[in-house]
Parts: C-alpha cells; sequence; structure tokens
C-alpha cells in the first residue's frame, strides 16, 4: 500500500512539472518602450514557419530552454520544418521562441526594430492560459533580443 501511494505521489509530481514546463507565461517578453508601434517593421510571411506539434517537445527542451534564439544550421532547419522550408539567399536560419494563447483562432506575426525581433501572436477567444510554441525563422540579421507578446480579442 506504501508503495503505491509514493508510485501516484510520483505520477501527480511528474505531471504538474509537465505543466511548469509547457507555462507559455514563463516566455512572455514585452518589447521595451524604445521600440515605438511606428519602428516594428513586419517580416514576410514567407521568412517564418512554426515548428509542428511533433518536433515542438524538442525546441522547447533543447534548445530554447535557456535561451530566446538559437542560429541553426541548414539541416537542423529542415528536421524542424520538413522538405517545405525554404531560406532564401543571404538569409540565416533561428529558431525563436512563440507564445500563443488560442493557435485555432489566431495567427503569428513578426516585426523587426533595428536588431530586435518581436514574434506577437493575435487570437480571438479568452486568455486564461498561454502555450509554448517555437517558430523557425529566416533573418539577414543576428537578432539582440526576441520578445514575445500574445493579443486576445474576447
Amino acid at each position: 500500500m506504501h508503495a503505491r501511494s509514493l508510485l501516484l505521489l510520483a505520477a501527480i509530481a511528474t505531471s504538474a512539472l509537465a505543466v511548469d514546463m509547457r507555462d507559455g507565461k514563463a516566455w512572455l517578453h514585452p518589447a521595451p518602450s524604445t521600440c515605438t508601434f511606428e519602428n516594428w517593421k513586419e517580416l514576410p510571411d514567407s521568412d517564418y514557419f512554426e515548428v509542428p506539434a511533433s518536433k515542438e517537445y524538442v525546441a522547447e527542451l533543447r534548445d530554447l530552454t535557456h535561451k530566446r534564439f538559437v542560429l541553426l544550421t541548414q539541416e537542423t532547419a529542415q528536421y524542424y520544418i520538413g522538405e517545405h522550408y525554404l531560406r532564401p539567399s543571404g538569409k540565416r536560419p533561428f529558431l525563436v521562441r512563440a507564445v500563443f494563447a488560442n493557435g485555432g483562432t489566431g495567427s503569428f506575426k513578426l516585426y523587426r526594430c533595428g536588431d530586435a525581433l518581436l514574434v506577437s501572436h493575435s487570437s480571438l477567444g479568452h486568455a486564461a492560459v498561454y502555450y509554448r510554441s517555437a517558430l523557425v525563422v529566416n533573418l539577414a540579421f543576428t537578432p539582440k533580443d526576441v520578445y514575445t507578446d500574445v493579443q486576445v480579442a474576447e
């Protein structure tokens, strides 16, 4: 009986840790006020790709646990995105943190202000829970920092 109770307690603790690791609020990193709305320039949709659910675990726990972005090789970018990944000449692939609230009703938009990158997700619904995600982004510059933002219209 005692061993069963310990096993159940361990399972509950492990589940709680797994939920905490997926909590997107920890990845929210607001942009500084030094870049005003007018200074952010939208990147073309063709410059970024969302990492599919089957590869998110690797992106989040191996590559983005302690960093907001990492430079990728062409091969690693293709691993994350698949054969439809394209990289324009003069740009390099980066894996970046992303956060969303309601994936089914929204989309990501990326913006640049100098050497800063903003990953923004807008959706409809309620913002009760935030989720982690990752994007592969083709950039002609190395970001100084990557900021994340979530907008929810109820």
